[in-house]
């Protein structure tokens, strides 16, 4: 378990003043993605707007990951603890962890171990349910839902333009000046150290092949000595080869996302209109080739390995859908039938897509670790 969706790519947004462009920008991306998604304009605009006010609160639950002591630190306690701790019950964490295990017929006993990553935001979770105690049910199925729409919105034209806009919204000169140099102060020792460690590898490495020259250039940056240090390379003298050793397991990883990527497309093939079928059946039959041609044109495999990767993409030829999973239409449809966005509430169907997803992940729990299959 880790901190529940505190962590945020663009985590400066939430430092600044709630009518900043930054945040404005960020409603306005959330409005816009809940109205594509069918929902009324002004439910939408009030649902963005609580959605990022939530954020914001949650944000101050948050510990810098530039201040974390021992960040990779982990604890252990039972699921019968999960379940004697008030916050983690009322979140419902410990009966979330044994339902979805049951749903693929796995039973964990009451002394089972959790593990606890970084058990310095164990509090987080009390202090999450008091802030979320007083929100409204809309609002906390919205703190995920949104979430999800963001992900499933990048086909949307308007969306796109909203998002590009929204991108292009950098942090104030407020925050640059609080949390970029004041931040990052902290681990500008570390990334002088990891630089000096980067250059010495390097030239133990090419020190046999070429002549070295290294020059350290001491920078004074607001205060902030910062050390960096440069290898040129003047002369080669021959060519260092470090290849990757290829292995049956990574060609197949390989082999199998092409696959994945190739299922969705089969799924919109199937979704769509018959009048849009055959242009979207030309574009799958044109990705397939090029899934093909790329493996096939490889020089890194065995042949064995070759063999075992040619003979998946031959059956996917034929089935135009993922080889080992079996699909057929109906499976297709009934595998995907819970997870349509209902116009009329477009995060009516959250639950039910996270829930099939978690389920299908949990069932690889019963598969080989190396299993090529």
């Amino acid at each position: 378990m880790i901190e529940p969706l505190v962590e945020e790519f663009r985590y400066y947004d939430y430092t600044q003043e709630r009518n900043s462009t930054v945040l404005t920008a960020y409603e306005t991306l959330l409005r816009e993605i809940a109205i594509e998604f069918g929902a009324d304009p002004s439910v939408a605009a009030q649902d963005a707007k609580d959605f990022v006010d939530l954020k914001i609160e949650i944000f101050k639950l948050k510990t810098s990951i530039f201040h974390i002591n021992q960040p990779f630190e982990v604890i252990s306690t039972t699921l019968d603890k999960l379940y004697s701790n008030t916050s983690f019950t009322w979140l419902g964490l410990p009966q979330a962890i044994t339902a979805l295990f049951r749903s693929v017929n796995i039973s964990l006993r009451n002394d089972e171990k959790i593990f606890i990553h970084d058990p310095s935001k164990a509090n987080t979770f009390d202090k999450l349910k008091e802030i979320l105690e007083n929100k409204t049910e809309r609002e906390i199925r919205n703190l995920f839902g949104f979430h999800y729409a963001m992900s499933k919105s990048f086909f949307k034209e308007r969306v796109k333009e909203i998002k590009a806009k929204y991108f292009k919204v950098g942090p104030t000169d407020t925050m640059k000046k609080t949390n970029g140099l004041r931040v990052h102060k902290e681990i500008v020792v570390v990334v002088v150290i990891v630089v000096a460690v980067v250059a010495v590898v390097v030239v133990v490495v090419v020190v046999a092949a070429a002549i070295v020259l290294v020059v350290v250039v001491v920078v004074v940056v607001k205060g902030v000595v910062v050390v960096v240090v440069v290898v040129i390379v003047v002369v080669t003298m021959f060519r260092i080869k470090l290849p990757i050793p290829p292995t049956s397991e990574r060609c197949q990883e390989e082999t199998r996302a092409s696959f994945f990527k190739i299922i969705s497309k089969e799924y919109v093939r199937r979704a769509v209109s018959e009048t849009t079928k055959p242009t979207l059946s030309a574009m799958h039959d044109k990705i397939k080739k090029s899934f093909r041609d790329a493996h096939y044109n490889t020089t890194w495999m065995g042949n064995k390995t070759r063999q075992n990767v040619l003979f998946k993409l031959e059956k996917l030829s034929l089935q135009n859908i993922l080889p080992e999973h079996g699909f057929d239409d109906e499976s297709l449809e009934e595998e995907y039938k819970d997870m349509m966005l209902s116009p009329k509430n477009y995060f009516k169907n959250r639950d039910t897509i996270q829930y099939h997803k978690l389920k299908r992940d949990l069932k690889k729990l019963r598969k080989p670790l190396l299993s090529v299959e």
